[in-house]
């Protein structure tokens, strides 16, 4: 009987009985009092407005001022905006101009700005810019995979797949970056884009720990190295397909854009992952520290998703390649270019077949470390004239002098050296 009309209506239309009256919390005050210390507005916005300009502005805009200093400043019922002293100094500069806020350079602590971003940024950001200049086109694909795809990669955790996918087919994190490369390449080919050139920059996820998510980066070249072109040299009838050398190359350049020592890796066709093919690809490391994978894809796993051949790729393992060792100082070496011409000299060498070559050019590097500089491959030949089983490596060897032009002694003593490390590691002859 005591109730109002309105719960009257609400208990006719939709029945039960209505509580009693509950009040939780109490009426915010009608008005909120703020301390305004003189100079909080030179301080907080940098403008020095006087106390008589203060206290005018605040009373045309309604609030109650009083005292000296600090200024008591009472808030109208109607600002619910103003929640702190600091959003008085704004309305007394709102009304000045930010236009008379004098502009003031920053102090600057050192004479040169320091770099905003750490040493592992930078070098990852080298790394973008040196495989998009190998011809590359980065790609961000999703961070999650297909689980039937990854165990083509590694034995799956538990922990790695989701609780709740977005889809059926992305239902676990990717344990490498090719997954989902991959995946992107059969994307391309299904639209016409044979001739592919990706790469991506990101995590790989081995468990859900934070050290468990490992930074990589991996690429994925398919069909020709370069478009069809009159000369012949691209996609046309005399086109040349990727191979193997063209996904090291890759994995080489990236490793020296993130610091690695590339002069030291070393290649090996031991420990190779399933996903690339046994007698194409190989490894790049530093005694056991694998630091990248390169060569072609499998042709299964290749048939298995649909991915029209060839298809090489690599993975550098970035969590792996170890950091530059630490110099007394941080200024760059001093330039001294060689003030004497340096020396070419060729040796070819009767190996066995089953002799890599990489074996014989560190041999040859190691035979004098004081006066060659560099060493290359520049020749592999099997066939007419030589034995059966064998083949040839011809190498040209860089020879810098140092204080005197070398002498044909000289050049005959080092050529001696050359040629017994050679044998002395392979077991090979000089080719007459």
């Amino acid at each position: 009987d005591d109730l109002d009309l309105a719960t009257q209506h609400i208990v006719d239309l939709c029945g039960g009985d209505p509580s009693d009256v509950v009040v939780v919390g109490n009426v915010p005050a009608p008005h909120v009092t703020f301390e305004l210390p003189l100079d909080l507005v030179a301080r907080r916005n940098g403008l020095d407005v006087p106390v008589a300009r203060q206290r005018q502005i605040l009373t045309d805009l309604g609030f109650a001022v009083s005292g000296d200093d600090p200024l008591s400043v009472q808030v109208p019922t109607w600002r619910s905006d103003i929640e702190r002293v600091e959003d008085l100094t704004e309305e007394v500069l709102r009304i000045v101009g930010f236009d008379e806020i004098p502009a003031r350079s920053l102090p600057r602590a050192h004479s040169l700005p320091r770099r905003a971003v750490c040493d592992t940024q930078a070098k990852t950001n080298a790394l973008r810019r040196r495989l998009a200049a190998q011809g590359l086109h980065e790609a961000y694909l999703w961070s999650f995979t297909d689980s039937a795809l990854a165990q083509e990669f590694t034995v799956l955790k538990e922990a790695l797949f989701l609780a709740n996918p977005i889809s059926s087919e992305l239902d676990v994190m990717r344990p490498s970056l090719l997954c989902n490369l991959l995946i992107a390449a059969k994307g391309n080919q299904h639209r016409g884009f044979a001739d592919l050139a990706l790469f991506e920059v990101g995590l790989r996820f081995e468990g859900v720990e934070e050290t468990q998510q490992l930074p990589s980066a991996a690429g994925l070249r398919s069909g020709h190295f370069a478009p069809q072109s009159w000369t012949g040299e691209g996609a046309g009838k005399a086109g040349r397909a990727v191979d193997a050398f063209d996904a090291k190359a890759d994995a080489l350049a990236g490793l020296e854009a993130f610091g690695a020592p590339v002069s030291n890796l070393q290649t090996s066709t031991a420990n190779l992952p399933p996903y690339l093919h046994p007698g194409r690809s190989g490894t790049l490391g530093l005694g056991k520290n694998i630091l990248a994978v390169f060569g072609e894809l499998h042709p299964a796993l290749l048939d298995q998703l649909g991915v029209k051949g060839p298809a090489v790729a690599f993975e550098i393992f970035l969590d792996r390649v170890p950091g530059p060792k630490k110099r007394g100082s941080s200024a760059k070496a001093l330039y001294r270019p060689a003030a004497l011409q340096r020396v070419e000299r060729d040796f070819a060498f009767l190996v066995d077949e089953g002799v890599e070559a990489e074996k014989l050019l560190r041999a040859l590097k190691g035979a004098d470390k004081t006066h060659i500089v560099d060493v290359t491959l520049f020749d592999i030949y099997a066939g007419k004239g030589i034995p059966e089983g064998k083949k040839s490596l011809a190498f040209c060897v860089y020879l810098q002098p140092k204080t005197q032009a070398f002498t044909e002694t000289d050049l005959e003593a080092l050529s001696q050296k050359i040629i017994a490390q050679a044998i002395k590691a392979t077991g090979g002859e000089l080719r007459a």
